[in-house]
This record gives structure tokens, sequence and C-alpha cells, in this order.
């Protein structure tokens, strides 16, 4: 009778992962001792060679360790499978694209965006100097008239199961339109004054 099933698991690359499980054994009616209780793991449905103990450890993952465990359990009675355990191998985020600085004018559109692989789901969290935007929760930050207000430091924070990874700062500069704030004014003077 298994009394502890193999539970679910979510790791990062390369982390360690352990499966076990623990049964009760009847007594043998010959000898009074325990029965002697063998043990096979399967990946998928599949034998693991050389996966016959009461756990299972996998040292560094893979992601091609990824997949739903199971363990068979035996003895002179007869033989019982655990439940199926899903292990979720999590790739850490890289960014492949980082966003570029950008110089735009007043009233121009400005778009800063991020490319990033690993393990989905992704989520995104634009900073302006340091500070959350609100709503700017995807790869893209779009700004439709940019304003003064909008010029500075951003960055991106993304995050999956394996953790968040942030961008290298960039700055977006706001230009400003020249404006006259003195006009000229017309003038008599004396020849050669």
């Amino acid at each position: 009778v298994i009394t502890r099933q193999p539970a679910d698991q979510s790791v990062v690359l390369a982390a360690g992962a352990q499966f076990s499980v623990e049964v009760t054994n009847p007594l043998s009616a010959v000898t009074a001792t325990p029965a002697p209780v063998s043990y096979q793991w399967f990946r998928d449905g599949l034998k693991i060679t050389g996966a016959t103990d009461r756990s299972l450890t996998i040292p560094s993952t893979k992601l091609e360790d990824t997949g739903n465990y199971s363990v068979l359990v035996s003895n002179f009675a007869g033989a019982v499978t655990s439940v199926v355990a899903r292990l979720t191998v999590n790739s850490p985020l890289s960014i492949t694209l980082p966003p570029q600085n950008q110089l735009v004018k007043v009233g121009e559109a400005a778009s800063l965006n991020i490319v990033v692989s690993g393990t989905v789901p992704i989520s995104y969290q634009w900073r302006l100097n340091g500070l959350d935007i609100p709503g700017a929760t995807t790869s893209t930050y779009a700004i439709n008239s940019a304003q003064s207000a909008d010029g500075g430091t951003y960055t991106v924070l993304a995050t999956n199961p394996a953790g968040p990874v942030q961008s290298a700062p960039v700055t977006l500069t706001v230009n400003q339109l020249p404006a006259i704030t003195t006009q000229t004014s017309d003038q008599a003077v004396v020849l050669g004054g």
C-alpha cells in the first residue's frame, strides 16, 4: 500500500529533483518478516533504466527531463502504481534583443521593445526612472504622443517560473521644439551705427 505518493515539482534548469514513495508492506505468511519490495520508475509511461529504488533522484535537470513520473511498487502479493507526478523544468530567461535608446520630438510616437527567450509564461513590467509604469505589462511599451515627462531612464523586468531578468537601462530623450520667447523688434540707426 502506498502511504505517500510522489508530488509534482517545478525546478530551474540544472537544479536537482527527487521523487520518492513510501509504502506499508505486509508480513510474509511463511517467514513472518516483511516481504521483499521492488520498485520501477517510469517517465511518460516508459521504464527508466536503473531506477529501481524507493526514490528517484535527478541531480542536474535538463529540459528533456520534463514529464510525468510514476513508480510501480510490487511484492509477492501483487503490484500497485503510484499517482503520476509532473516534473516541470523551467529555463531561465535570457534577453535576446534588449530595448534601445531613442530620441524623439514632442508629439512623436516612441516605442520600446524587448525580446526574451525562456520558459513561458512570461510577464513584463516597464519602469521609468525606477518606478513601475501602471499598465505597462507587455514586451512593448508604446507612447503615441511623447511629452517631456515621458523622457527618462527606462528598464523592463521580465519574469517567468525560473525567476526574473532585468534589462539594462535605456534613455528616451524627448526634445522640445524651439520656442521664441522674445521677438525681434524694428530698429532705426544712424549710418555707421
